[in-house]
């Protein structure tokens, strides 16, 4: 066991560095300790590649992957928006990690889309544990592709956690522009964490880099904020 333990320290630290990986689990440590009378289950179940590509459109989908407290509590804040004024659109929401931290800091709504349904079942379950305690955010969370997903009307913030690749990211990338045009230009952000289709972004004239953390060696981006408008 403890060599286990050692195992996952020695390859995060030297994934990640030390500064970085240490950030991340202790902020981890105090959010899941913070939160933890919501009893939210975000227990790992792997959905093999191959199983989702049977239902994505461009066969292009990637295993879900939890994204760290540490990044979620710094997205937000790039972009100046009140939490009340934010309505949140996750592309590929999980068992709901981030949607539940909108819920929690009061957002105006979250809205997530999964292909997997046990972790669309999921996600709905822990987005109902608060409203029972009270929490007043609104929520949709949907089984759908990110390609056919019809994005609706007060959407400011799009986040997306590696969750398909370049094909399906540059579909999303056209709804997202088309989206932001025919509602009077409005500025919508999108949040792209571990970004490794980042170039493709620099494609479109409409959106503009606002923020980029990196780790390590400082080549490799963990989080890139992006503004349509």
């Amino acid at each position: 066991m403890l060599a286990n333990i050692y195992n996952k320290l020695n390859s995060g630290i030297r994934q990640y560095g030390f500064k970085y990986y240490f950030k991340v689990k202790i902020t981890e440590k105090i959010y899941n300790f913070k939160f933890r009378y919501f009893k939210l289950d975000y227990a790992e179940k792997i959905i093999p590649a191959s199983v989702l590509n049977e239902l994505a459109v461009n066969k292009d989908a990637r295993l879900n992957q939890a994204s760290p407290y540490y990044e979620i509590e710094r997205m937000f804040s790039v972009t100046g928006m009140p939490n009340s004024d934010i309505y949140l659109l996750d592309l590929g929401c999980g068992f709901g990690k981030v949607l539940n931290w909108g819920m929690i800091y009061n957002f105006n709504k979250v809205v997530g889309i999964d292909l997997d349904q046990s972790a669309i079942d999921k996600a709905i379950a822990n987005c109902n544990k608060l409203k029972e305690r009270g929490y007043t955010t609104n929520f949709d969370v949907i089984a759908e592709d990110a390609t056919t997903y019809d994005i609706p009307f007060g959407v400011n913030m799009a986040y997306v956690a590696n969750s398909f690749g370049k094909k399906t990211l540059k579909a999303v990338l056209d709804k997202l522009i088309l989206y932001s045009k025919i509602n009077n230009n409005k500025q919508v952000f999108i949040a792209y964490y571990i970004p490794i289709h980042c170039q493709l972004f620099s494609d479109y004239k409409e959106i503009t880099k606002v923020f980029e953390r990196f780790i390590k060696n400082k080549t490799e981006a963990e989080m890139a904020i992006f503004r349509i408008n």
